[in-house]
């Protein structure tokens, strides 16, 4: 399943690799976890992410490199705080936002998170979000992005 040309360059079509985007959501609920519905791969290779339940699945123990950018929609700037969280089988990480790190309220504004995990073969990753206090408006747009490969 790997190959390596004459010059060198070695292809691996079945190590796990994957981005997806997500599809529309409704306003999030305050004070509730609320799972980013990743819905539409751009691409899935070796096929361990999936759609339905918004999840990637480590086909092998190993080092996971994940990316998270989450483009958020009417930041509230009410709320106490959001977490943009990945949540993995071994532990879960995050950036926290405050809601007053912006003036007033943002029509749009990026979320980001980048992170080395380490899995085991079977442990999960997916990606979640939580607002503190305000008003339930902020959404994310489908242009918001999930991507993770094997590393090593």
């Amino acid at each position: 399943a790997m190959s390596i040309d004459n010059a060198g360059i070695v292809t691996k079509p079945l190590q796990p690799a994957f981005q997806v985007n997500a599809g529309s959501n409704s306003a999030l609920p305050v004070l509730a976890q609320t799972k980013v519905n990743y819905n539409s791969e751009i691409f899935d290779q070796n096929s361990d992410f999936n759609t339905t339940t918004q999840t990637f699945t480590a086909p092998v123990t190993g080092k996971y490199q994940f990316n998270v950018q989450l483009l958020w929609v009417d930041w509230d700037s009410g709320a106490s705080y959001y977490y943009l969280q990945i949540v993995t089988s071994n532990r879960t990480y995050y950036e926290l936002y405050s809601g007053t790190e912006r003036s007033s309220d943002v029509t749009y504004c990026y979320g980001h998170i980048h992170v080395l995990a380490d899995m085991d073969a079977g442990d999960t990753a997916y990606v979640r979000i939580y607002q503190s206090q305000g008003t339930s408006q902020t959404t994310y747009d489908g242009q918001s992005i999930f991507t993770g490969h094997l590393v090593c």
